[in-house]
C-alpha cells in the first residue's frame, strides 16, 4: 500500500518528503452516530496514514477537514490518562517563579491547572475561555477548532488582555493540529522572557509496533515518538529542558517542557539510525493491516456463522475504526454505550445499534473497545453482567486480554 511521495509539505519539517503507506478509504466522522433506521450516510473523507521522509514523522495526508467533525460533534468530552500528573506537577518546582502565570489552553489541562493551584498557592493559573479568549461561540466546537483559533495574531491578543504567561499548559493538542508549527510558534509567543511550555502528546511507538490500526483517526493528523517531536520542537525556536515519558499501556504519555530560544532553527536532520528506525515501524504498521484484518474477520464471521453472540463494549472512535477498518459490521450483534447522548443512536458506517449496558448479559463474547488502562474498570463495574472469564477481550494488541 506504499506510495510515491506526496508534493505536499511534511507538517513537522515542511519538506515535500511525505509518503503515503496506508490508505484506509474513505471514512466517516467517528462521532457521526445517527438515529436507528435512518440510512443517510455523513460525507465520508479518504483516511490517508503516511509519514515524511525526511524528518520520520507519521501523520495524516490531507486529513478530515475541522468543519467536517465539527458538523457532526456531540458535547461529549474525551478523557486523558492523569495518573502522572501528581509527579509532574511536583517537577514544576524548579520553572515556576513566585506568583507565575500560568495558562491552560482547553479543559485537558484543567486538571493539571487544579494541581497548580492547591501545591503552588500563589501561582496565578488561568484557562483560557473558548468564546472570551478564543472567539469559538459554536457548541460543538472541539479541539479540532480550537487548534485551528490558535495562531500569531491571537497570540498577541491574548498578551494584550492577559500578559505573557511563566508556564504555558497544552496536553494532548498539538497531535490535532492541521499546522503544528504555526502551533507551536503561536504558544511560544505567548511566553514570558523566562517562560516555559509544557506539551503533553500521546507516544505512538507501542500501537505502531503492534499493528493497533483502529488507533489511526480522523482528528489526530500526528503521531509523535521522542525522537520525533523532539525534531519539530527544536525547528519553531525552542529549547526542551525535560522531556518525560509515562508509560501507559495503550500510548505512553510524552510530556515536553521547553523554553523560547529566539528564532527557529531551521530544518534540523533527523539522525540517520533514529530516522531509519521511525521508518521501519511505520512501514511495518501499514504492512501488517491486510493480515490482520483477515485474522479478525476469520475468527469473528467463524463465531458469528456459530450462533455465538459478540458485543462492543464502547461507541467510541476507536470501536467505529475498528468495526469499519476491519468490515466487522456484518458478526458484532450491537455496541454497548451507557452515555445518555448515544441512546437510540447507531454507529458510524456500519448502522450497527447502540444500547445501553444492560444488553451485556446477552452476549456470548464482549470485545472492549476501551483503552486498556480502564479495562478493570469496566470489569468491576459490569461484573454481574460481563459473561465468564474467557469470553471478554480487547480490540486492542497492546491488552493482556487481546482478542489476538
Amino acid at each position: 500500500m506504499t506510495g510515491t511521495p506526496s508534493a505536499r509539505g511534511c507538517r513537522g519539517c515542511g519538506q515535500p518528503s511525505l509518503q503515503p503507506l496506508l490508505d484506509l478509504g474513505p471514512q466517516p466522522p467517528s462521532t457521526a452516530w445517527h438515529p436507528r433506521g435512518s440510512r443517510q450516510a455523513p460525507p465520508h473523507h479518504p483516511l490517508i496514514f503516511g509519514q515524511c521522509t525526511t524528518c520520520g514523522l507519521a501523520q495524516l495526508i490531507d486529513p478530515m477537514p475541522p468543519s467536517l467533525v465539527r458538523a457532526h460533534r456531540l458535547a461529549i468530552p474525551s478523557n486523558e490518562p492523569e495518573a502522572h500528573l501528581d509527579d509532574l506537577v511536583q517537577r514544576l518546582e524548579h520553572h515556576l517563579p513566585e506568583n507565575a502565570k500560568v495558562f491552560g489552553i482547553t479543559y485537558k489541562d484543567d486538571s493539571t491547572l487544579e494541581r497548580i493551584r492547591q501545591r503552588y498557592g500563589r501561582c496565578q493559573p488561568l484557562r483560557l475561555d473558548m468564546a472570551d479568549d478564543l472567539a469559538i461561540t459554536d457548541p460543538a466546537a472541539g479541539l479540532e477548532t480550537i487548534q485551528e483559533a490558535i495562531d500569531a495574531p491571537r497570540a498577541a491578543t491574548l498578551i494584550r488582555k492577559h500578559g505573557e504567561a511563566d508556564l504555558v499548559v497544552a496536553r494532548h493538542l498539538l497531535e490535532h493540529a492541521h499546522h503544528p508549527a504555526r502551533f507551536l510558534r503561536a504558544l511560544r509567543t505567548l511566553l514570558a522572557p523566562e517562560g516555559r511550555l509544557l506539551l503533553e502528546v500521546p507516544e505512538s511507538t507501542k500501537f505502531l509496533s503492534v499493528g493497533d490500526h483502529p488507533c489511526i483517526w480522523e482528528e489526530h493528523v500526528c503521531y509523535f515518538t521522542r525522537a520525533t517531536i523532539e525534531v519539530m520542537i527544536e525547528q519553531n525556536g525552542l529549547r526542551i529542558e525535560q522531556i518525560l515519558c509515562y508509560p501507559y499501556p495503550l500510548e505512553d504519555s510524552l510530556v515536553v517542557i521547553a523554553r523560547a530560544c529566539g528564532r527557529a532553527h531551521g530544518k534540523r536532520p533527523t539522525p540517520s539510525p533514529i530516522l531509519r528506525r521511525e521508518r521501519e515501524r511505520c512501514s511495518g504498521f501499514a504492512e501488517s493491516f491486510r493480515a490482520r484484518k483477515e485474522r479478525c474477520q476469520k475468527l469473528l464471521h467463524s463465531l458469528h456463522a456459530a450462533g455465538t453472540r459478540v458485543a462492543l463494549f464502547g461507541a467510541g472512535h476507536a470501536a467505529v475504526r475498528f468495526v469499519n477498518l476491519y468490515d466487522l459490521g456484518g458478526c458484532i450483534d450491537h455496541v454497548i454505550d451507557d452515555h445518555p447522548a448515544k441512546e437510540g443512536l447507531c454507529m458510524p458506517g456500519s448502522h450497527l445499534p447502540i444500547v445501553d449496558s444492560s444488553h451485556l448479559a446477552r452476549a456470548d463474547l464482549v470485545l472492549l473497545a476501551v483503552n486498556p488502562e480502564g479495562e478493570d474498570r469496566v470489569r468491576a463495574a459490569h461484573a454481574a453482567h460481563l459473561p465468564g472469564r474467557g469470553r471478554c477481550a480487547s480490540i486492542f494488541s497492546c491488552s493482556p486480554t487481546a482478542l489476538l
